[in-house]
């Protein structure tokens, strides 16, 4: 897929979303290389996670490291809040 106006794919420092969940995280470490091309981003958590009392938010689990191919990313223009 193509995104005018942004690097893509991804390098190591910039941010993307995952398409399916909407979580924001900067690319940590790439991978691989062609279609076995894996891209390690650090999710951290959203703003209203934070504080919000939500029983499955425990700060110890953040930052967290996952791992998407590049079919499940999408530029993001902004850092995670």
């Amino acid at each position: 897929m193509q995104y005018p106006g942004f690097v893509w794919p991804p390098h190591v420092g910039h941010y993307v979303q995952v398409s399916a969940t909407g979580d924001a995280g900067e690319v940590v470490e790439i991978e691989g290389s062609g279609a076995a091309q894996r891209f390690i981003i650090e999710i951290q958590p959203r703003a209203g996670d934070v504080g919000s009392g939500t029983l499955d938010f425990n700060p110890a689990d953040y930052p967290e490291r996952r791992t998407h191919t590049l079919a499940e990313l999408e530029p993001s223009t902004t850092p995670p809040d």
